[in-house]
């Protein structure tokens, strides 16, 4: 990176320059209180999304949505191998 190590300072200073113009004025700083949360709602959804195990995640994704008894999976011994 150019100008290492003073670019990054000069970022950070960049940062904290905004956050501070964004919490002066009303409309902006109550979006500013609530970006911790919405950060905490991020992690939250990609913790519950990047499982290993897939069917696990399909099912708990079909019984919120509340249509477990509409959706059947088919099982693998009723499908069909070939292709006409």
């Amino acid at each position: 990176m150019p100008l290492f190590p003073v670019m990054n300072y000069i970022i950070l200073a960049f940062f904290v320059f905004i956050l501070g113009i964004l919490a002066l004025n009303e409309d902006t700083r109550i979006a500013l209180l609530f970006t911790p949360i919405w950060f905490v709602i991020l992690w939250a959804f990609y913790s519950m999304l990047n499982t290993d195990d897939e069917d696990a995640l399909s099912e708990e994704l079909i019984e919120m949505a509340g249509v477990k008894e509409i959706y059947k999976k088919p099982k693998k011994e009723d499908s069909d191998d070939y292709v006409i």
